[in-house]
Formats: structure tokens, C-alpha cells, sequence
């Protein structure tokens, strides 16, 4: 009966973390860019049948292979509205990784006595609440799926078989496969082993096989658009592990120290955990590049692993006799301490959610004023394109760097230099006009600055309309759409 009752009171614990993280995505609504890709081929989907960003062309445009088709639940339960309302969704699935982690912390330690169970909440509520959790994580993009399948397969339960089919979500969702088959060397079962191999093989040949039936090719094409970035390595290894060390982390963080110390011969029991987060770290760091959405599903492994270190912890220096006390202490100063990191988050993430909502409207400005005044048989070259192809979809968009424009992407993959993010190298805009001949230019200020580098760009192109973007960021102020040498239609 009393294990009954810690854990029901481990539920209604669950239930107002789930009520807080639903709220805060509900009361704030942010979006990346590029979750609008997902979305419009998700519509696309709905309405032609095809899981395309344009139905007249078969790209391989989200990174996620499932994530378009698993948009069609939160379509079916919100209606017409759905992406309003995709905020409550990936809300309830952030909430459900994070309950995840807790009750596998308790189940491992045996622990969910109620004191315990309060002052490991609190201790892990800045980090639930962190800025870069709830905005990066509750993004519209495929995270808070992966955040939950994560939490499934990389904590001990009996879900491990799970890990290599992750690929379906994120193509690094692989990584989780092989943390799984590290984990079954070093512990020598060896029959897993085998099985994991088998199960590698496999999903790797089904995701293939997958995208080679949809799109005519195995590899996403952002994966490839990205190929030929200019990436400053150095800084992509010190944000990996800096990443790990902000405000809300450092105690928890602390904690679990504290705890591999105390119990030296806990990494067996924390093997899996341990491996995926220093594959994923070495990924992102070494052969990759960190994008905000890429954090929070490292957070999953660093919250399982905190909460069994303050779980066990608790068991062993929070004595019987009077514990009650003990623990009503800790929690106070948690709590405090709590408030006063959570109360500095949520400027940002009010923040966050204002500069979005005027981003958005300042981008569907742009594409009422595209579809209205330029032909739609123009080529548009431009970068940002999620939002813009999802207001803009009658329009002809040439995108930089190729996420939906396989001829892009192949030609910067060939030049003999590396390329930014955006169009701001000269060479690069120069042989990108050479090579294409775009109709229309829609440039931000610092893009303006490098085409102007341009011999001849004054005339050939001239610009017809500057449009306000985000005042409160000087590369995004405004967005000027310049014209080939011809007056509007």
C-alpha cells in the first residue's frame, strides 16, 4: 500500500510538471524557421498524397523521414488549425520525455518516496524550464518526438530494440542503435550484440530503401545542402560541452559527480546512457554542427542520470529518523533557488516567442507582396525558406543553400571553397548569379553589403521594395527584394 501511495504521489507530481511545460508552450508560441517545411509537407501530404515541400517536385526536403507523416496526428486531433495548437502537442511529448526520465530514475533506485521525489523535481525544474529546452525542444520541428523515443531506448527498461529505428526520426537517430551495441560489447552479451547488428542493418536498409521509394534517393537534401558549410570546428567543440554547463545544469550537474564518486561502479548500470551522450557529443562537435534543436535531446541523458544520482543520494544520506526535516530543508533551498533561475528564463522565452510572432507576420508581408507584384514563373533566390515557402507556395523559390533545390546543392558542393550559412561571401554570390540567373533577390542587410561586392550588380539588379523584418536585430531588420533589370509587372 505505501509503494501504492509514493507512487500515485509521484503521478500528481508528473501531472504538474506535465500541466507547467503545456502551459509555458501554449502561453508562448515559437516556431524555428524551418518547421514550416514539415508543415507544408505534411498539408501536402493531406491534400495531394505526395510528402513533398512543392507536389510538382520529389525532394527529399525534410531531414526527418517520419516526422512529416507523424504531423498528421496533431492534424487530425486540432483540426484546420492544427499548427496553432502544435505547441500543446510537442508540449505534451516534451513533458512525457521528461516524466520518462523521472520514473526510470525511481524504478532503477527502487526509490519514490514522496521527499525524494520533490527535491529531484526541483532540483531538475530549471533545466524542465530552461530557455533553450522549452523553445528549442517545443520548436515545431521533429525534437520533442525524439526527445520521447530517447527516453525509451538509451534509459534502462527493456526497450533497447528500439534504438537503431530512430533513424526514421533524425538520421543521427542511428547513433542510438550504436550505443546500444557498444553497451552489449562492454558488457560482453554478445548475443545482443549480434541482434543489434542485425537490427542496424536492417533499419538503415528500410530507411534507405524508404527514402529511395518516396524521392528517387537515400540521403536527405538538406543533409547535402549543408555538405560544403564553412564550420568553424574549434567553436562547434567547445559549444557541445558548454552547452552542458549553463545556469539551470550546473547543480544537478554537480550532483552526479558527486554520486560517480560516491559509487564508483555505477557506469555499469549507466553504460547505455553514458555511450549515447559521448556518441552524440562527438557527432555534433567533431562531424557535425550544433543547431539549436539539436540540444535538448542531449538533455535527456544528463536528466536521467541526475535524478538517479539525487534518488540515490537521498537513500543514503537522508536518514529515517529525520528525514522529514532533512528533506524539507534541501527542498526550501532548491525551491529558491529554483525561482530565482526560472524567473530569469522566462523573459527569454517570452522574448523568444514575441520576436517569432513578428518575424511571422513581417514574412507573410513579404510573400503577400512577392505573389501580388512578381509573375510567379520568376525565380526567387532567397535563404530563408522555411516560413517562405509555407506563405509562398505558389511562388518559384530558388533556396541557398539547396534544402529543397538538389541543382543548388550540387553546384556549392563544388566550388572550391567553403561557403557561410548565408549569402554573404561575394565569390559565392557572384558564381551563384553566374550559374542560376535568378529573377529576384530577397537579401538581408549584411547579404545587400556582399552582392554589392559584386562588378556590375548595381545594374544588373535593382531594388524595388525594402520591408521591415525584426527591428530588434540589426542583420534582420529589414529585407530588401531586388528586381533583374526590369520594372514590376
Amino acid at each position: 500500500m505505501g509503494n501504492s501511495r509514493q507512487k500515485s504521489f509521484f503521478y500528481f507530481l508528473a501531472s504538474l510538471l506535465s500541466a507547467s511545460i503545456i502551459l509555458i508552450g501554449w502561453r508562448f508560441n515559437f516556431l524555428f524557421d524551418d518547421a514550416f517545411i514539415s508543415f507544408r509537407i505534411t498539408e501536402n501530404i493531406r491534400q495531394f498524397g505526395k510528402p513533398n515541400l512543392f507536389p510538382h517536385q520529389d525532394v527529399y526536403t525534410s531531414t526527418s523521414l517520419l516526422y512529416p507523416f507523424l504531423n498528421l496526428i496533431p492534424e487530425w486531433v486540432f483540426g484546420a488549425d492544427w499548427i496553432e495548437k502544435i505547441q500543446l502537442w510537442n508540449g505534451c511529448l516534451m513533458a512525457l520525455s521528461m516524466i520518462i526520465c523521472l520514473y526510470r530514475a525511481g524504478k532503477t533506485t527502487g526509490n519514490f518516496q514522496p521527499w525524494h521525489q520533490v527535491i529531484t523535481l526541483l532540483l531538475l525544474l530549471p533545466w524542465f524550464l530552461d530557455f533553450r529546452n522549452l523553445i528549442y525542444g517545443n520548436s515545431g520541428l521533429e525534437t520533442a518526438w525524439y526527445m520521447v523515443l530517447l527516453s525509451l531506448c538509451i534509459l534502462p527498461g527493456k526497450m533497447e530494440w528500439l534504438a537503431p529505428w530512430l533513424i526514421f526520426i533524425r538520421p543521427e537517430g542511428w547513433l542510438a542503435g550504436w550505443a546500444v551495441l557498444f553497451d552489449s560489447i562492454l558488457k560482453k552479451n554478445f548475443r545482443q550484440s549480434k541482434r543489434i547488428i542485425f537490427q542496424l542493418v536492417l533499419s538503415l536498409g528500410f530507411w534507405a530503401l524508404a527514402g529511395w521509394g518516396l524521392y528517387g534517393t537515400a540521403i536527405p537534401q538538406s543533409l547535402l545542402a549543408k555538405a560544403n558549410h564553412l564550420i568553424d570546428r574549434p567553436n562547434e567543440i567547445a559549444k557541445g560541452f558548454s552547452y552542458l554547463l549553463f545556469s539551470g545544469h550546473s547543480i544537478p550537474l554537480a550532483l552526479f559527480l558527486i554520486y560517480c564518486y560516491q559509487f564508483p561502479k555505477s557506469w555499469k548500470s549507466d553504460s547505455l546512457t553514458l555511450i549515447w551522450a559521448g556518441l552524440y557529443l562527438f557527432f555534433f562537435s567533431i562531424l557535425a554542427a550544433w543547431w539549436p534543436w539539436y540540444l535538448p535531446p542531449l538533455f535527456v541523458a544528463f536528466w536521467y542520470l541526475s535524478a538517479k544520482a539525487s534518488l540515490t543520494l537521498c537513500q543514503k544520506y537522508l536518514s529515517k529518523e529525520n528525514s522529514g526535516l532533512q528533506s524539507a530543508l534541501i527542498a526550501a533551498g532548491l525551491a529558491i533557488i529554483g525561482i530565482w533561475q526560472i524567473k530569469a528564463e522566462l523573459p527569454k522565452i517570452r522574448e523568444a516567442s514575441e520576436a517569432f510572432e513578428i518575424r511571422k507576420i513581417a514574412s507573410q508581408n513579404l510573400c503577400q507582396f512577392l505573389n501580388l507584384n512578381i509573375f510567379t514563373s520568376k525565380e526567387i533566390l532567397l535563404e530563408p525558406l522555411g516560413i517562405n515557402a509555407w506563405f509562398g507556395r505558389e511562388l518559384k523559390l530558388l533556396d541557398y543553400p539547396g534544402l529543397a533545390n538538389p541543382k543548388m546543392a550540387g553546384f556549392i558542393k563544388k566550388l572550391a571553397w567553403k561557403v557561410p550559412h548565408r549569402l554573404t561571401d561575394y565569390r559565392t554570390d557572384s558564381a551563384i548569379l553566374n550559374k542560376f540567373k535568378p529573377d529576384v533577390l530577397v537579401l538581408w542587410p549584411e547579404e545587400i553589403k556582399a552582392f554589392q561586392k559584386i562588378r556590375g550588380f548595381e545594374i544588373q539588379y535593382k531594388r524595388i521594395k525594402i520591408l521591415p523584418y525584426y527591428p530588434k536585430e540589426k542583420r534582420m531588420d529589414s529585407v530588401s527584394i531586388f528586381q533583374k533589370n526590369q520594372v514590376l509587372n
